[in-house]
């Protein structure tokens, strides 16, 4: 933290921006952070992929809603990160960004359904391992 003597009040220095910001426009920089929050590195690509499988496999061994309430949570925070917030409020006219935004909205629906299901006083494991096969395939689809 430091003290802006100009406004005499104490900020959190949690950005470090760029020093030639005042040349650059906002919306210029704004499309760099958008381009910087596009990609997803390697590491992300298979944390995301290895906490689909625990979750599969945590259901398949003993489903119960604890369980899915930890992973969903894991999980919605993972998508988050491949889909940047600023999608959902534009218009998206680049179509592998449309496919993306759409996969993730079925994915979400997927979730639903396994809750649901989850739900049930009898659970339908059959019925659990097909949608979590449907959100795997679909993860899949988004990351190649």
């Amino acid at each position: 933290m430091f003290i802006d003597k100009n406004k005499n009040r104490i900020r959190n220095n949690v950005f470090s921006f760029p020093k030639d910001l005042k040349k650059k426009s906002v919306s210029s920089f704004q499309k760099e952070l958008i381009l910087k929050q596009d990609t997803l590195s390697e590491i992300e690509i298979h944390e995301l992929m290895s906490e689909i499988e625990n979750l599969g496999s945590c259901l398949d061994q003993a489903p119960s809603l604890e369980i899915f309430y930890k992973y969903r949570a894991k999980l919605k925070t993972l998508l988050e990160k491949i889909i940047p917030h600023t999608f959902k409020t534009k218009v998206i006219t680049d179509l592998k960004k449309q496919k993306l935004f759409l996969s993730i909205e079925v994915i979400n629906k997927e979730l639903a359904s396994l809750l649901v299901l989850l739900q049930n006083k009898e659970i339908n494991h059959l019925k659990c391992s097909e949608t979590i096969l449907n959100i795997k395939g679909l993860l899949v689809n988004i990351l190649q």
